[in-house]
């Protein structure tokens, strides 16, 4: 026996395959070249060489056609036949044909590849993202993460548009907010895809209280020890020789470094500490 799985193990017993109860009784006969565990009511099991279902009743409820299967997982399987994968139900019914290569239960769906490409189809079987990816994967807040010619985006699982595939680098949203990587350099874009803080800085590390960024390469901006992102004011703290202020999107100092500490902004005022003195 490998194990029980609801109530029934699978047990080989002279050559073939069947299943017991946990008082040992044979429930299904050993008739069988393979049998999967049970899932949802149903286990995978091959005669002449081809796959189908069994209840566990013993009854054949899928017959063996298939060249391979998976198992039952929200009342849908993976089936292959002619070298190509497609989706049943739990009767056999055909969610999908099988005309795909490679098929991987997905968030309300299927991530499928075909002629070498991934998309996305929904678990009625309708293509919401056609398969000209290269790659995809599950995201943020019903975003899917693609990957084309080498660059990554965004869309959702509607097939909209999130992020152009212009990014080398797309990490995980944090605060509604997610770093990406353009031309070598990084910045964030929030879950509209517009870039809240450009891609022009060496490293971004997440604190928090913020993000730290490596300051941009403009010759001609002030130079600062340590740059925050104050979400709040759509600006930066910035950190020079000790002492704290604040400059605008555009680098222009509207906050001297005079301060020992800054706070965030709430509704347009911050606190702020200057020796033993709060203000």
């Amino acid at each position: 026996a490998v194990g029980f799985l609801e109530g029934l193990a699978n047990v080989k017993k002279y050559g073939k395959w069947g299943f017991i109860n946990k008082e040992g009784k044979e429930e299904i006969p050993y008739v069988y070249e393979y049998v999967s565990g049970f899932f949802e009511g149903l286990a995978a099991v091959q005669n002449l060489g081809k796959y189908g279902f069994v209840n566990k009743n013993g009854k054949i409820v899928i017959p063996c056609i298939y060249d391979s299967v998976g198992y039952v997982c929200e009342g849908l399987a993976k089936v292959k036949k002619e070298g190509r994968w497609g989706c049943i139900d739990k009767v056999g019914e055909v969610v999908l044909p099988c005309i795909y290569e490679e098929i991987d239960f997905f968030t309300d769906g299927f991530k499928v590849k075909k002629d070498g490409k991934y998309g996305y189809v929904d678990q009625k079987g309708a293509q919401i993202i056609q398969c000209i990816y290269d790659d995809l994967d599950t995201f943020y807040n019903g975003m899917i993460k693609v990957k084309k010619d080498g660059k990554f985006g965004c869309t959702y699982k509607d097939g909209s548009d999130v992020l152009p595939c212009i990014y080398e680098e797309i990490g995980f949203f944090r605060d509604s907010l997610a770093e990406v990587k353009k031309d070598g350099k990084y910045g964030y874009v929030d879950q509209k895809g517009t870039e809240i803080i450009p891609c022009i800085y060496k490293r971004i590390d997440y604190f928090d209280d913020g993000l730290k960024l490596g300051w941009r390469d403009w010759t001609d901006m002030p130079s600062y020890d340590v740059v925050y992102v104050d979400y709040r004011c759509k600006g930066f703290r910035v950190e020079r020789e000790g002492k704290m202020g604040y400059i605008d999107k555009e680098g222009e100092e509207v906050i001297p470094c005079i301060y020992d500490t800054i706070r965030k902004f709430e509704n347009g005022l911050a606190e702020a500490k200057k020796g033993h003195k709060w203000g």
